[in-house]
Formats: structure tokens, sequence, C-alpha cells
């Protein structure tokens, strides 16, 4: 995630930020997820 937010950052104009955002939230998902595997 960080590499991805960082590449986004030092290209903004070429950056397809709803396909970056998407990405980014599939990521925190599956950090969720092994959050609340860890949990239980």
């Amino acid at each position: 995630m960080r590499l991805q937010i960082d590449e986004a950052l030092a290209y903004p104009r070429e950056t397809d930020w709803p396909r970056t955002a998407n990405a980014l939230l599939d990521c925190v998902e599956r950090l969720q997820d092994l959050v609340a595997d860890l949990s239980t």
C-alpha cells in the first residue's frame, strides 16, 4: 500500500486515482480480515 501511495503521489497527473483508490481499499479489506482473524 505504501508503494502504491508513494508512486501515485510522485506522479499525480499520470495516476488513475479511482483505480488506485480501489486497489488500496482492497488492501485495507484484506488487512481488516487479517486483524479480525487474529482477534478470534
